[in-house]
């Protein structure tokens, strides 16, 4: 009986050592039926060959910086927040 697929977020993978990064593999291949993993990194060509075969990459540029103050503004009205325009 399932109960579902879990989902493992492993943010700044790209500096894990290779010996953890080979660990990952084979839990990755152990668990593939009911796990999805997704891994972020900065730097692609730090994460080991055989852990990126198991992968798909997905690559997202910069927002600008209009797209993250329009987010800000959303996040802080949804906490009521009030925020400063001179505030450091």
């Amino acid at each position: 009986m399932s109960k579902g697929i879990k989902l493992v977020i492993l943010d700044e993978c790209d500096s894990m050592t290779n010996a953890a990064q080979f660990a990952l593999r084979r839990i990755v291949e152990k668990y593939t039926k009911t796990v999805r993993f997704c891994l972020i990194c900065n730097y692609v060509s730090k994460i080991i060959p055989a852990l990126q075969s198991r992968c798909t990459r997905f690559r997202f540029g910069p927002l600008d910086d209009q797209s993250v103050l329009k987010k800000l503004n959303e996040v802080a009205d949804a906490e009521g927040l009030v925020l400063k325009d001179n505030a450091d």
